[in-house]
């Protein structure tokens, strides 16, 4: 989790210096820049404060979306739109199995306590989460989605011809991504 705060720091740094231009006439921008601003120290600190006490390893895949996930249809032994295997694994590496949890929680249905208690019971059902694991998923949720939100804005907002509208889907992903945030 140490790596994941530096580079989320990075990539502050670096989304920060092409949206800040953009904040004054963008209020999702603006509120970006805001929240981030709060919540990047906060959930640095939680990881500190944490430490070693996190704990364990996983094979994560580090780009949940879902896009990625590959549903089969109904049929007898499956049920209803179940998940049948998961695509995209280019990014794939160990770590907190926490990160790959908030990207199912933030990305596909919005973070909320009642969506996160609904992964954290089904995850469980394979590796119950330990305590301090379950406190520190609100600040690993804030480290993704700073940096998930921020590049989600460039592609909606930044580099564009001037006077030229974002696309409807970018300016909404966005926003969903920034609700989660905040």
């Amino acid at each position: 989790l140490d790596e994941l705060v530096t580079a989320v720091k990075h990539a502050w740094k670096a989304q920060r210096g092409v949206l800040r231009p953009l904040a004054t006439a963008t209020p999702a921008v603006r509120r970006w820049l805001a929240i981030g601003e709060r919540a990047l120290p906060a959930a640095e600190a939680a990881v500190a404060a944490t430490g070693d006490a996190a704990g364990g390893a996983a094979i994560d895949h580090f780009g949940l979306w879902p896009a990625h996930v590959i549903v089969t249809d109904q049929s007898e032994n499956a049920g209803p739109g179940s998940i049948s295997g998961l695509i995209g694994w280019e990014h794939c590496n160990t770590g907190s199995p926490l990160i790959d949890l908030v990207q199912v929680v933030s990305r596909f249905r919005g973070w909320s306590a009642a969506a996160a208690e609904t992964a954290i019971a089904a995850y469980s059902d394979v590796l119950p989460l330990r305590p301090e694991q379950r406190r520190l998923l609100p600040a690993v949720a804030a480290l993704d989605l700073i940096a998930t939100s921020g590049q989600m804005l460039i592609f909606a907002y930044g580099g564009r011809p001037e006077g030229a509208r974002p696309s409807t889907a970018r300016r909404e992903a966005a926003r969903s991504l920034l609700d989660s945030l905040d």
